[in-house]
């Protein structure tokens, strides 16, 4: 997809130390003002030219204003953040934690399927056989019970890494795990392993030698898949993916990460249109026709299942991973496509990495800021950006592979 990392808004100047008197002081009106498709009340949406926030941040009033202000600045939020810790640590040792209680039967079958959903394919090695096998069950069940309770991550809100989010993860998974142990007395030992890896982990955050061996022996490899779709508007549903391109970009596992050559195990179709809609300019960036493709396109129901059984194929052994440039829109179209095709993903619900959050991260600059031209140019394939789906899908594996080997900044 086309990389569209233009403007900054309000809150992304914030993230990068400006405060709302050095927005109003140095850049004065925004470029662009005007309301949220995504929200019927609330401020308007301000954006900023990056290229003119960027010119600013290297001028010499920018570094004076910053210092005059940023050390003023610092004793209020800080409190603020101390304040929001112990309320936070303080509702989570008294709320009270409601596991669902199911017959045995129905709990097993929920959590096997649980399991094939978030595993992919060879979700289910090992269940049902051997010694082994009572302590995956008990394990799908206990990860399948954890999920189940995902809506009591919402009092971690307001916290972040600075402010004691860890220390509250923490606290909310001991007690998650004590709360299924008292409800399913069976599953106390599994739960008690998850205990005791979380104060293993200790609340200063850092892991014992002896649980990251453990970690890197039970660590099954991934096998990260770029892909790249071209579609005729902005969702799924109502409108169009029209081609699907991937690529094998590498594998990791305990001992690194290996480059694959992305020409080597590749994907590509050309899918008839399922929705009734398109946007012109959607079009006419792919290249593709339309009209064409409702008579000679694929159906998408086997385009997927070929799909599917590729992906299985080439990650025998691994966990596969679809990484994108950015993913988000990618990950869109693709997982909603599989699962109203096919009804399944190998990739499960959430294994997708976004190749932008990786830069960022490895950077340390914020998510917003990136964009191509503003890596270094080693990072980069010297393939053209095509938008054709397997075309971009080799170059973005490309990428992916010089990221996972670089250090950062």
């Amino acid at each position: 997809m086309t990389d569209r990392a233009t403007f900054v808004s309000l809150e992304g100047l914030r993230s990068r130390g400006w405060t709302d008197g050095m927005v109003r002081d140095l850049l004065g009106l925004p470029d662009v003002q005007g309301r949220s498709p995504r929200q019927a009340v609330g401020a308007p949406v301000r954006l900023y030219l990056l290229a003119r926030v960027e010119a600013v941040e290297r001028a010499r009033e920018f570094a004076v204003c910053a210092r005059a202000g940023g050390v003023a600045g610092l004793a209020g939020p800080r409190v603020a953040a101390e304040g929001r810790r112990r309320a936070v640590l303080a509702t989570l040792r008294a709320e009270p934690i409601r596991v669902p209680v199911l017959p045995p039967a129905e709990l097993e079958r929920r959590a096997v399927r649980y399991r094939r959903e978030v595993g992919g394919a060879g979700a289910d090695d090992g269940a049902g056989t051997g010694d082994g096998a009572g302590a995956s069950l008990a394990r799908w069940q206990v990860g399948y019970l954890r999920n189940a309770l995902r809506s009591y991550d919402a009092l971690l809100d307001g916290l972040f890494a600075a402010s004691g989010r860890a220390e509250a993860e923490r606290l909310l998974r001991y007690r998650v795990y004590a709360a299924i142990a008292s409800a399913y007395p069976w599953l106390a030992e599994e739960c008690g392993r998850r205990r005791a890896v979380t104060r293993e982990i200790g609340w200063g955050g850092r892991p014992g030698r002896g649980m990251l061996r453990g970690m890197v022996q039970r660590v099954r490899p991934s096998l990260y898949i770029s892909v790249d779709i071209e579609a005729d508007g902005p969702i799924p549903g109502p409108y169009s993916m029209l081609s699907l391109g991937a690529a094998v970009a590498g594998r990791q596992d305990a001992g690194g990460y290996v480059a694959a050559n992305p020409e080597a195990a590749t994907f590509y179709r050309e899918l008839r249109p399922s929705g009734g809609e398109f946007v012109p300019e959607a079009l006419a960036v792919s290249g593709l026709d339309r009209e064409r493709l409702l008579v000679e396109g694929d159906e998408p129901e086997a385009a997927m299942r070929e799909f599917t059984a590729w992906v299985r194929e080439v990650s025998r052994g691994a966990q596969p991973v679809m990484c994108g440039y950015p993913a988000a829109y990618d990950w869109m179209f693709l997982y909603w496509y599989l699962m109203r095709f096919t009804g399944e993903s190998p990739f499960g619900h959430s294994g997708c990495l976004d190749m932008k959050t990786l830069y960022a991260a490895k950077a340390r600059v914020p998510l917003r800021s990136v964009a191509k031209r503003t890596m270094p140019a080693g990072l980069l394939s010297r393939r053209r950006h095509t938008h054709h789906a397997l075309d971009d899908a080799i170059e973005q594996a490309e990428l992916f592979s010089n990221l996972m080997g670089w250090s950062g900044a």
